[in-house]
């Protein structure tokens, strides 16, 4: 059905169809980014224990105080990078199904998701939603690609470039993809 939105004509979505749209996207969010997520809830919970610990210190005396603190800012601060990392990697899904169901499986757009191993389950993901799964698997076991290289390549050759303005801003606040072609 159409409605009237200004002066644009937009296509309303009938409730149970959006909130289908929701959970599809939802589960494909968890798809995306279950290792980020995974390690969001362990550095959620241990910045939790170390500041249980460090209310406690600050009740008994400073024992332990340093190391408490320490310990809570570190792993909150994993924990924000990891959840905005995740993000991040929802939007490479999204980018990677549009090119891969515009262009079919061709090794030059995964080529693209090659970097690291969230960015390699991003593209996974979304060639398996359209039936690439082998394809894309063969491609990035030819590339060297296991299930242990979790860090970006990159690192590894220029270790500078974890201090990069352009390295923090891709991979925490990638800009938000409109999917052309899928509503999840």
């Amino acid at each position: 059905m159409l409605a009237k939105n200004g002066c644009d004509t937009v296509l309303k979505t009938a409730p149970a169809k959006q909130v289908e749209i929701a959970v599809n996207r939802m589960c494909r969010y968890l798809r995306v980014s279950r290792l980020l997520l995974s390690t969001f809830i362990t550095a959620f919970i241990c910045g939790c224990h170390f500041t249980d610990n460090l209310l406690s210190c600050l009740a008994a005396g400073p024992n332990n105080l340093w190391f408490s603190a320490f310990g809570a800012i570190c792993c909150f601060s994993i924990a924000c990078v990891a959840i905005l990392d995740s993000r991040s990697r929802y939007q490479d899904y999204k980018r990677a199904k549009d090119l891969f169901f515009e262009n079919g499986f061709h090794p030059r757009i995964a080529g693209l998701f090659l970097r690291s191993r969230c960015q390699r389950d991003a593209a996974f993901v979304a060639a398996s939603d359209l039936g690439y799964q082998a394809q894309i698997h063969t491609f990035y076991r030819q590339k060297g690609c296991r299930w242990y290289h979790f860090l970006p390549d990159a690192v590894f050759k220029r270790p500078g470039l974890v201090i990069s303005r352009k390295f923090w801003r891709y991979t925490l606040f990638s800009p938000a993809y409109k999917s052309r072609f899928f509503s999840w």
